[in-house]
């Protein structure tokens, strides 16, 4: 995770992807805005808190 923050997110500096975990529609209403102020011109992929966890496993695996 980049910019701290206390909503879960992780951040693909590569492809300039922020991935933020989201549990119901107005949790990710305010999660897309947070992003788009956060992350100004990243593309924003909004996930489950179960999603978010494997998509950080993978990407740390394939980065070892």
């Amino acid at each position: 995770m980049s910019k701290s923050s206390n909503r879960p997110h992780y951040v693909d500096e590569t492809t300039e992807t922020v991935y933020v975990s989201t549990t119901n529609l107005n949790e990710s209403v305010s999660a897309k805005q947070w992003s788009e102020q956060t992350f100004p011109g990243y593309t924003i992929v909004l996930l489950s808190p179960n999603d978010l966890t494997k998509k950080i496993k993978g990407d740390t695996e394939s980065n070892a």
